[in-house]
Parts: structure tokens; sequence; C-alpha cells
């Protein structure tokens, strides 16, 4: 995919970070798993603050052969992600990191000019989304429902996503985080009303808030036809 704003090319992964998925980082990094430890592997797992979604890219980018120098986000000087942590221009590496808003609406929309990706009837969501009215207040596997044109699941419904971006009027990507300073959420979860349910819904938080019913999916910028992706 091109993100429209800067011609960069990109891919976002085509389904929100499972359980199973994220019980592997814990275990590779001997963080506690009982946060987890009841959700269904298939589910999209919730409960992480953007700072576990950050830690979760950094740690996908060290397996697959990524240095730190090539990382999107560089920890504190005691290794931790938290206030004060750095972002790095994510248009000059190919590691794994959150997708910015903007590649994150695009993505959604999938080409569609409506409000949703299979255009603006409400009676298809039960097809496309786990929402509230056919959720049955809890979070299902990903990929069960049809994917939008883009062949992504869940983009819209069943968990919030983390996105890049501060929530600004002017999105930017900003070189220090501030805990203080919200993040944005894209997508809705089970607990929108399907009228609420859009490619242009938005929320935001503070990146350290953990909450039952956000969670995210993975993004990268693809290196330029010629180039290595591991620099």
């Amino acid at each position: 995919m091109i993100d429209q704003g800067t011609s960069r090319r990109f891919a976002l992964g085509t389904r929100p970070v499972t359980v199973k998925q994220y019980r592997q980082f814990l275990e590779d990094e001997g963080k506690e798993t009982d946060w987890v430890a009841d959700q269904d592997g298939d589910c999209p797992v919730t409960g992480v603050s953007w700072f576990d979604a950050v830690a979760f890219c950094n740690w996908m980018s060290q397996r697959d052969g990524f240095g730190p120098r090539q990382w999107c986000y560089e920890p504190t000087p005691l290794k931790q992600y938290g206030d004060g942590m750095r972002l790095r221009d994510v248009s000059a590496l190919s590691s794994y990191r959150l997708p910015t808003e903007a590649e994150w609406e695009f993505a959604c929309r999938a080409g569609a000019p409506s409000c949703r990706p299979w255009g603006n009837a409400t009676e298809l969501i039960d097809r496309y989304v786990w929402c509230q009215a056919n959720a049955g207040n809890r979070v299902w596997p990903v990929g069960r429902l049809e994917p939008n044109g883009f062949g992504l699941f869940d983009m819209l419904g069943n968990v919030w996503e983390w996105c890049q971006d501060a929530y600004l009027e002017e999105l930017r990507e900003w070189k220090t985080v501030d805990e203080r300073e919200d993040r944005i959420l894209r997508g809705g979860s089970i607990f929108q009303r399907p009228s609420e349910i859009d490619c242009k819904q938005r929320e935001r938080t503070r990146p350290v808030d953990r909450r039952d019913d956000c969670g995210f999916r993975v993004a990268c910028t693809l290196p330029e036809p010629g180039t290595s992706a591991l620099g």
C-alpha cells in the first residue's frame, strides 16, 4: 500500500496481534503472563498500553534481524518503554511499528469513498464487524468475518487499535513521547453501536492506559525497490 500523504510504501498486518502472539513476546522477554492467561489465544490481545504495543514491535524487529539502531522506537536510557522514550523517523526505517493514523484510515477504507469499506449500509455490518449488535459483550477470534477490499480483517470493530500518532490537530510524529499526551485509537470495538462504526471514528487515551477493548496491529515501511530492508 502507499500512504497518500507521503507516497511512502507500507505494509499492514492482515489481522490484529493475537493473544498467542503476545504470549510468545512475553515469554521471550521473561515477562509475567498472568494478565493474558485467561484470554483466548486466537482473539486480539487486549489490555495493552501504547507502550506495550511498541515494545512488541521492537521485539518483532529484533526477531527478524533488525539491530537496535534500526528500530522505530528508542527506549529510555534505562531500557524502558515509557515517558521520555523516542520515536525515530518511520520513513527511513523498515522495522516494525504501529501504523500512523493516515495509514490506518487508508488501509481501512481500501479505496472505498463511503464511510465503510463495503459501503454505507448498516445492514451488512454483521458480515464484517464485531460490535454491540452481534458480539455478545466479548471479543472474537481474528479473521472470522469478511475482510475489506485489501484483504484486512477486523479493521472495524472487535477492538480499538493503537496508532503511532499523538492526538493533535496537525498530525505529526513526535520525537519524544510524553505519557501525558493522548495517543490515537481507531476502528471502534465490540461496545460500539452499528451506527457508530465507520472509517472516520477515532478516540484518544493516554499511552499508559490499558483497556479491555483496545489492541493493535503491526505496520512497517517498505523499502524502495532495489534497496535492502536491513540496511
